[in-house]
């Protein structure tokens, strides 16, 4: 094996199994459409060959029977049923176990896949005898009837030819190209599976073909003594395709396939890979290990760190010409760290695209029946909140089918549709980018969420009849919630929302549910755009210098004394929006003792729905920060989220607005 390859292999070949599981979602869901069997075909054939090539015989064996299957559905050997996505599925989960082996230790695993391998053999076994040979309704062409207007048009008709090679046939492609050269020759083309492409590429290895083609009155039995003259050419059937037979013959087709995937095809309704098959063309691209885009991403963040040190010590020199070459600088270097940060970007889709297969397996399992729609896949986040919301997103997607959800005889007795719809959405707004989660199910029982938090001496009847939906709902976050009595008791959520909301506070971001009774929940995350580079506000207090990020700032302002008001003995100020908490910092980074002289300057900041005003000493400057992390020795430290270089050298804090709006 060439170690050298391995990775350019690993990554083309999980592509190809990605593709391959959408690919047979999209083939449950709407049936056997035009192209999408040769599309499938096509990324199994690859990875076959591509396998043998590496060596990893066991994964290109599997992968051949995989295709085996594939190519006897194309070519409309057998009729798709319900079980041979079974056992696609199957064989892709597979495929991907080895390749993840394989990424491990550079060594395919020794273990068989004997029952996968069982698996396929028997859907195709099955299929074939119940499907027979040469039948017109299994022709895989979808557009009989215009054609058969054209040949009619021409003064011709319009024939359907089933090419049989003999079992032993060497070289299939070899054979089937002649066969399509003779019926070129002889006769009007209109269509071939598998079509032309496919067999000069060296990609049909099946020992049938269907052609469609127009000859003059008479002509046919020409055409088929020509095909059959060609080696290894085991049979010809020819049969003429009428009009009216045409549609009769097409209708009948599709009502033999649909009934087997009438259950499950709806179970994943909205975005799919169906539209993307329209086009397959990409932009081009280069590809390049994360790890060197994350290198020179640091080493960008270094940049940004010297530049603004040396834009420092020219402003203190007071040169001219130093001044407008570093003012260039920062221009080049600002388009430097855009660029960047878009290769740090990536469509939530390389994360969302894993999810229709689990929604699937999830609705088999718990027996529930629900359409699962995504929608905004282009939107873009960073990578690594993106890698780091995979989990958070599995934990919401199965909260919300197995808790979320009644079953199906259940919202019947309710008067609603017995099919649920549980939607993954992403959108951005505000420099923010949205995570949603929602299901149509029996939403949130406050009452019952109260009757445990009372239970576990959380809050007391009295102090729970006050709280607002939103309160009673943050009653789900808290640890020790997810109990097996919580499960058993209460129809609504909670198993592991604290550590959901650990993940997605750690990554600077927060979470809030929504809810109706009766009407269904809504998760919904809000979450940076990018962790690496922010725009922050630069403050002094008491001579020590904090960042705050601009993302929370609303305003800056001077306050008098009269500004200030007391409630329960906490200073606040009051706006048109309602009562603002003051926050010391001096005093709640223990700086030093509150100042009692007054106007002070405050920071107006808001943190999802809650707001405050940090008290600081000075505002110094406004300028993008890179944004470093503190280190394992101070994750405990609530206040800070992180810490920057400024440009003199000094370590500058980077103050957690959530932490500070939170009571020391």
């Amino acid at each position: 094996m060439q170690e050298a390859y391995l990775e350019a292999f690993l990554t083309e070949s999980m592509e190809n199994v990605e593709r391959l599981e959408a690919f047979c979602l999209t083939l449950e869901r709407e049936g056997a459409k035009p192209g999408l069997l040769d599309e499938m075909f096509r990324a199994a054939h690859t990875l076959k060959g591509m396998s043998a090539t590496m060596g990893f015989d066991k994964l290109a064996a599997l992968t051949h029977r995989a295709e085996d299957l594939l190519g006897a559905l194309r070519d409309a050997r057998v009729s798709l049923e319900s079980r041979h996505v079974d056992a696609l599925l199957s064989a892709v989960d597979r495929m991907r176990s080895r390749l993840r082996a394989v990424a491990a230790s550079s060594k395919e695993p020794d273990e068989p896949d004997d029952d996968v391998l069982d698996m396929l053999m028997d859907a195709l076994r099955a299929g074939e005898q119940a499907g027979g040979h040469g039948e017109p309704d299994r022709v895989p062409f979808v557009n009989l009837s215009e054609w058969a207007r054209q040949a009619a048009a021409e003064g011709k008709e319009l024939y359907l030819v089933h090419l049989r090679l003999v079992e032993d046939c060497i070289m299939p492609g070899v054979r089937l190209a002649m066969a399509y050269q003779a019926m070129r020759e002889a006769a009007t083309w209109f269509g071939a599976h598998p079509d032309e492409a496919q067999v000069m590429a060296g990609q049909a290895e099946g020992p049938e073909a269907f052609a469609a083609v127009a000859v003059a009155p008479g002509e046919i039995e020409r055409l088929r003594q020509a095909v059959l003259d060609i080696t290894d050419m085991a049979a010809c059937d020819v049969s003429k395709a009428d009009l009216p037979s045409v549609t009769s013959s097409h209708d009948t087709a599709t009502a033999k396939t649909r009934p087997a995937l009438e259950a499950p095809q709806r179970a994943h309704g909205g975005s799919g890979p169906s539209e993307a098959m329209v086009d397959l063309r990409m932009d081009a691209t280069l590809r390049v290990p994360i790890r060197k885009v994350d290198a020179l991403m640091n080493t960008l963040s270094d940049l940004v760190i010297t530049k603004t040190r040396i834009a420092t010590l020219v402003q203190a020199l007071g040169d001219a010409e130093l001044k407008e070459t570093v003012e260039r600088l920062d221009r080049l270097v600002g388009e430097m760290q855009d660029g960047w940060l878009q290769l740090r970007m990536v469509p939530v889709e390389t994360i969302f695209h894993r999810y229709p297969r689990m929604m699937r397996d999830l609705e088999r399992r718990l027996q529930r029946e629900f359409d699962f729609v995504m929608t905004g896949l282009e939107t873009e986040m960073d990578r690594v909140v993106l890698e780091e919301m995979g989990e958070v997103i599995v934990h919401l997607l199965r909260n919300a089918a197995d808790h979320g959800l009644e079953p199906p005889d259940e919202r019947e007795r309710l008067g609603k549709p017995k099919r649920g719809t549980i939607r993954l959405s992403a959108y951005t707004a505000g420099g923010h980018v949205y995570l949603e989660v929602s299901d149509d199910g029996r939403g949130i029982d406050r009452h019952r969420v109260l009757e445990t938090a009372v239970a576990k001496g959380w809050v007391t009847l009295e102090e729970g009849a006050a709280l607002p939906d939103e309160s009673v709902y943050a009653l789900l976050f808290r640890p020790g919630f997810s109990t097996a009595e919580r499960v058993s008791d209460i129809s609504g959520r909670g198993v592991g929302l604290d550590a959901v909301r650990d993940k997605v506070e750690a990554l600077g971001g927060q979470i809030r549910l929504d809810s109706s009774p009766g009407a269904g929940s809504t998760f919904t995350i809000e979450l940076p755009l990018t962790l690496a580079i922010l725009s922050a506000l630069l403050v002094s207090v008491r001579g020590q210098v904090f960042a705050i990020p601009t993302a929370n700032v609303d305003e800056v302002r001077k306050i008098t004394r009269d500004d200030v008001r007391h409630v329960q003995e906490r200073p606040v100020l009051s706006d048109d929006e309602g009562i603002v908490p003051v926050v010391d910092l001096a005093s709640r980074l223990a700086l030093g003792p509150r100042s009692d002289s007054y106007p002070q300057t405050a920071i107006l900041c808001r943190e999802g729905k809650r707001r405050l005003a940090l008290i600081v000493d000075h505002v110094l400057d406004e300028l993008e920060i890179v944004n470093k992390p503190l280190g394992r020795y101070l994750e405990d430290v609530r206040e800070f989220a992180g810490a920057t270089v400024l440009g003199d050298g000094r370590v500058s804090l980077i103050l957690d607005v959530r932490a500070m709006a939170n009571p020391a």
